[in-house]
């Protein structure tokens, strides 16, 4: 569980980045991106993808806030 604390500590600094307009070319460094065409893909629509990445992250942090306290750990199989 400390761990999973860490992890989403990070996905709420990044959300907070996303929410400000100013902050999201910098948070791209953090996003992380696996092919090389993602990025400039995800540059195209900056705003929505942004706006739909920062909702994602809301939704990990509501399901884990309320699942974390019964359980000992956390796995995550996919997203």
């Amino acid at each position: 569980m400390p761990d999973w604390e860490k992890i989403l500590k990070a996905l709420t600094d990044i959300r907070s980045g996303l929410e400000g307009e100013t902050f999201r070319p910098a948070m791209l460094k953090r996003i992380g991106f696996l092919f090389a065409d993602s990025k400039t893909r995800f540059i195209e629509n900056l705003g929505t993808n942004c706006v739909a990445l920062g909702s994602m992250m809301s939704q990990i942090e509501a399901w884990t806030s309320g699942n974390q306290f019964g359980h000992d750990c956390v796995t995550i199989l996919g997203l």
